[in-house]
């Protein structure tokens, strides 16, 4: 039977963002409900691990978890970045604040695209440009027409998901070098890769350009690591780059304690 929504639910909301399961759940009397909203990994994490987490709950609800280097360590050994390069947050939003409010004035970002980096972005009132991805381009980013628009409205920083959200589509690791060597002089560029993990490719050519942090000093990468290991609701994703000073200046905005233990015991368990 068709489940009764209160029309207020939807309309109360932050930002796009839809209700949580949780919400939606609670207003359908308490009914199984599933989201299709956010994409993430429905194999992951296994029975196995998940009765491990439960098995160590009662410790990680009493104990405080590790700071940001023992983190960083953790996260490190999970994805392959270095551990200094990267910092770890409560979730890539966390992370996307940060960066929005500490660099750049005038941002470039493709649109239609993951939002929250338009919403931080205004909410800092900076300076926004929206750049068309058109559906007789395939959606596809016309590296030509972004350069462009990027000179033309004296653009400080980017940030450009790659795999894109929502059209799921894949910048070549040839024209993210190109963009980033032409894009030298700019503050930041952003590559959010947070779904970088779905892409339709062999794993040994996924676009990642991880290993590229130290030779663009304004590169920044962003991972949401929840959508790829399924753990979503644990908050957890990291900032990337070999910039010491763009570290130490996002570093210093981090609250000592941001990761719960919880999400810290996915890092563990994979060690």
């Amino acid at each position: 039977a068709p489940i009764p929504m209160t029309s207020h639910l939807f309309q109360s909301e932050e930002r796009q963002h839809s209700p949580s399961v949780f919400q939606v759940s609670a207003a359908a009397g308490g009914r199984p409900v599933v989201d299709f909203c956010y994409l993430s990994n429905k194999f992951f994490p296994t029975p196995e691990l998940l009765a491990e987490l439960g098995a160590n709950l009662e410790d990680m609800v009493r104990n405080y978890p590790s700071m940001q280097q023992e983190q960083a360590r953790l996260a490190g050994e999970l994805t392959g970045f270095d551990p200094r390069h990267i910092l770890v947050g409560n979730g890539a939003s966390e992370l996307i604040h940060l960066v929005a409010a500490r660099f750049g004035s005038r941002w470039l970002m493709a649109y239609p695209s993951y939002m929250e980096y338009e919403n931080v972005i205004r909410d800092f009132n900076k300076h926004l440009q929206l750049h068309p991805l058109l559906e007789a381009e395939n959606f596809e980013v016309n590296l030509a027409r972004l350069l462009a628009d990027i000179e033309e409205h004296r653009i400080d920083a980017v940030a450009l998901p790659n795999p894109n959200s929502p059209t799921g589509r894949l910048v070549p690791i040839e024209s993210l070098l190109e963009l980033l060597t032409r894009c030298a002089h700019l503050k930041a560029v952003v590559i959010d890769e947070s779904f970088i993990e779905f892409a339709s490719v062999d794993r040994a050519g996924i676009p990642t350009l991880c290993d590229r942090l130290g030779q663009f000093p304004n590169l920044i990468i962003m991972r949401s690591l929840g959508k790829d290991f399924g753990v979503c609701g644990l908050r957890l994703g990291l900032v990337a780059t070999a910039n010491l000073s763009f570290h130490g200046e996002l570093r210093r905005f981090l609250p000592i304690w941001n990761i719960s233990p919880l999400a810290e015991q996915i890092g563990r368990a994979h060690v």
